[in-house]
């Protein structure tokens, strides 16, 4: 009996260690010095690159790197602005907004990125993949003057939101005469769908998707989309280097 309480006890104590520790840390901001490593400023303005932000990034992290207010970026993401910026990460936004995306464009990181540039008006090349829900749109323009060139270029990037929730998404284009009717005879693509699979049976070699993802792949009939999540990749990157494969 007191050998079994005393066994309880030891992994209780172990417990309570490892995970307190791992609290502890975040809460004096210890555990995110991981991902403060990989920025870099520019050569002549004293800040980060927005290029750096990686899917692993919370929006709280966002927040405190980029001196933007995490009211600004929950607001801009369609996120009630009581939500904990802490668990909220660029790497799960394309699958969060997947009813929005197409072959091309899509609110993942690449659009954290961009809203970041244009937020504190950092040099950064437009990223043409990147949406943006009308609301982050409207955190921009109220926050500072934006010019024409770059109005133009969010109001030809914006989907409109029309319900959010943690299952199910709507949403519908501001420039309705551009959605078309889906083909029934559909070029090979990888699409958020698509498994490794079906990208060897459009003919691309297994050697050469292993190369582009940088490891061997241990289940072919995993979905690219998931594999890129679960592995902290941007999968706008990883399908357009996927689809220059196809034959």
């Amino acid at each position: 009996m007191s050998k079994g309480i005393s066994e309880k006890s030891v992994f209780l104590l172990i417990f309570l260690i490892l995970f307190g520790g791992i609290l502890a840390s975040k809460q004096l901001g210890l555990w995110t010095e991981e991902n403060e490593a990989k920025l870099v400023k520019y050569d002549a303005i004293d800040a980060y690159k927005p290029d750096d932000i990686r899917g692993s990034f919370s929006l709280a992290e966002v927040s405190k790197y980029y001196d933007i207010p995490v009211e600004a970026l929950l607001k801009a993401f369609k996120y009630p602005l009581d939500a904990d910026p802490e668990i909220i990460f660029g790497k799960n936004f394309e699958e969060h907004f997947f009813a929005y995306a197409n072959e091309e464009q899509e609110i993942g990181n690449g659009s954290i990125k961009q809203f970041v540039a244009l937020y504190n008006d950092l040099p950064y090349v437009f990223d043409e993949s990147a949406l943006f829900p009308f609301e982050a749109l409207e955190v921009l323009s109220d926050h500072r003057l934006l010019d024409n060139e770059t109005l133009n270029y969010l109001e030809s990037h914006i989907v409109v939101v029309v319900e959010i929730d943690s299952n199910t998404l709507n949403a519908s284009s501001t420039d309705e005469e551009t959605i078309e009717e889906p083909s029934t005879e559909e070029e090979p693509a990888v699409k958020g769908a698509t498994t490794f699979t079906q990208l060897i049976s459009f003919g691309v070699e297994k050697s050469a998707i292993e190369k582009v993802i940088g490891v061997t792949i241990k289940k072919e009939n995993q979905v690219i989309r998931d594999y890129c999540v679960e592995n902290d990749l941007s999968f706008s990157e990883i399908k357009e280097a996927l689809e220059a494969l196809i034959k």
